[in-house]
């Protein structure tokens, strides 16, 4: 990975061409993860929006130039920026910086992947390609986060993207225990406008080739109440156009247990997606 010359962190606005949204970088600091890796987590915003980007250091202290990959994370409902430095996201940080790869965390809201909550992430990764051209994207979403990489990856959104993992994320939103905040997120006073809105953002009926041949590690719990495997993976599952591109696990954990992530799995499994394997 080639060196790049300092990121500004002065408040210097900076506009990605590609979805026209001004990113501003209000700070930076420098941390390490468990295994020792330099990285500079910034602090940044996009609008009235706020978000958190992590790159490594070389070793002369600069961040990276050339990525190998780009991950954005899409919280879940009441979280924020904050959940990749979690206990449930920082093992995986930590992991993915270690091997060189830069990552972006939106704060979106409880927008259950609503057409605002594509264009905050589109932002933040449009800011990440233009400062770390990394070579291939991939999205992760937790629980109210997995719709909004659902609806990225279905509506084609993002060209360089070689996979989409999704933790215990929300599919069906009719059967959501969330429904009246995914009404409130898409404007809808009732179920029938909730689906009308929703038509296009919706992975619980939208036409499953939208996903055809994209390669998909979604991790689910028929132990977890919140967003039970039977409503939402199965209903996604069942629908698959390429079922073969999808690699599907399901466990007996709650909705936040650590072990439900699989983060040793899920690092494997993105290691061996063909832009990674192939450096």
């Amino acid at each position: 990975m080639a060196d790049r010359p300092d990121v500004p962190t002065d408040g210097t606005e900076h506009t990605c061409a590609e979805q026209d949204d001004t990113v501003r970088i209000l700070d930076s600091t420098e941390h390490r993860t468990a295994a020792g890796t330099a990285f500079l987590r910034f602090d940044g915003r996009v609008g009235e929006a706020r978000f958190y980007a992590h790159a490594p250091l070389n070793r002369d202290g600069a961040p990276v130039a050339e990525a190998d990959l780009a991950v954005l994370h899409f919280h879940g409902s009441g979280a924020s920026r904050t959940n990749m430095d979690n206990r449930e996201m920082c093992a995986f940080r930590d992991a993915a910086l270690d091997r060189g790869w830069v990552l972006g965390a939106p704060s979106t809201g409880n927008a259950f992947g609503n057409p605002d909550a594509l264009a905050l992430g589109l932002a933040v990764l449009g800011w990440l390609r233009s400062e770390f051209t990394p070579a291939a994207t991939v999205l992760h979403g937790y629980s109210m986060g997995g719709m909004a990489a659902y609806n990225a990856s279905g509506r084609g959104l993002v060209p360089d993207l070689a996979g989409v993992v999704v933790v215990n994320g929300t599919v069906d939103s009719l059967a959501s225990n969330s429904l009246p905040a995914i009404r409130e997120a898409y404007g809808a006073l009732d179920d029938a406008e909730l689906l009308r809105l929703q038509a296009g953002f919706d992975p619980a009926r939208d036409d499953p080739a939208r996903w055809a041949g994209l390669p998909m590690f979604l991790s689910y719990s028929t132990g977890d109440a919140a967003v039970p495997a039977q409503r939402h993976g199965e209903v996604f599952m069942g629908r698959a156009a390429t079922p073969e591109c999808i690699v599907y696990r399901v466990g007996t954990n709650g909705h936040a247990d650590v072990s439900g992530f699989r983060h040793p799995e899920v690092l494997d499994w993105i290691g061996s997606l063909p832009p990674l394997a192939s450096r």
